[in-house]
């Protein structure tokens, strides 16, 4: 992968994202829209149950 494109609703909301220099929890916020502490905060809380 040379980069990555991120699209919201049709929209791209990032572009050249480059994955050698970019973490997975970095690419998680910019494709869910949440914040920093949003994510800290999710991930804090362990996974949710589905249903």
């Amino acid at each position: 992968v040379d980069r990555i494109v991120v699209m919201r609703r049709g929209k791209v909301v990032a572009d050249d994202i480059d994955p050698k220099m970019t973490t997975v929890a970095e690419v998680e916020r910019i494709i869910t829209g949440m914040s920093a502490k949003e994510i800290r905060d999710a991930i804090a809380d362990g996974p949710q149950p589905h249903g």
